[in-house]
This record gives structure tokens, sequence and C-alpha cells, in this order.
């Protein structure tokens, strides 16, 4: 079954300007867009990402983020989504670390 991955604004924004928001150097961040990439892929094939591929796949259970999915495409960058299973989506919503998620900032 393939997925439709969608990006939310506030994702495509984020991609943008990972070094600058999350403090990275410019080769850490080409780093995590070729991850996140690679990982959307992944979500568009399998509507999941199993463990083998090293993506530390977690459901969210604190607010704001109760019920999101997150996963790391480095060890301080995490992807935030959410499924709609009955239509067969993934919505990317964000790209944090670990200090804006658990603040819950959502810019």
């Amino acid at each position: 079954m393939i997925y439709e991955v969608k990006q939310t604004s506030r994702f495509k924004r984020h991609i943008k300007s990972l070094d600058t928001r999350l403090g990275l150097t410019k080769e850490e961040a080409r780093e995590a867009v070729s991850n996140i990439l690679d990982s959307i892929e992944i979500l568009r094939e399998k509507g999941t990402l199993p463990d083998e591929y090293g993506f530390k796949l977690h459901e969210l259970v604190r607010e704001p983020w109760a019920g999101f999915m997150e996963y790391h495409a480095l060890d301080d960058v995490l992807i935030v989504y959410y499924t709609v299973t009955s239509k067969n989506v993934i919505r990317l919503t964000g790209i944090y670390n670990h200090d804006l998620l658990n603040r819950g900032v959502l810019d």
C-alpha cells in the first residue's frame, strides 16, 4: 500500500532553516535533510519506519503532541508527523530538537 506524504507549510519552513533554527552546522543540516528525504520514501512505501532503519520512531504522549509520531533524522533533529489512517495520508508537521519539543514550541 502506498501512502501519500504531505508537508505542512510549517514543515517546509523548518526544513529550509534547519541550521539556524536548531543550531546545526551546514554539514549536519545537509545530513539531516538527506535522512529526512530517505525517511519520506520509506513512509510512502511502508506507512511507518521499521526499527531496522534506525529512526527511533515512537508515539508522543505529552501535550501538545499527544497522538503524534516522532522520529530522529539525527540525534537532536526530530521529525513530528501524524497519520490519517482512513485516507492513507501522513502529514509531516514540523522539525524540532529535544528542547523545543519538550517546551511544546509549535512555531
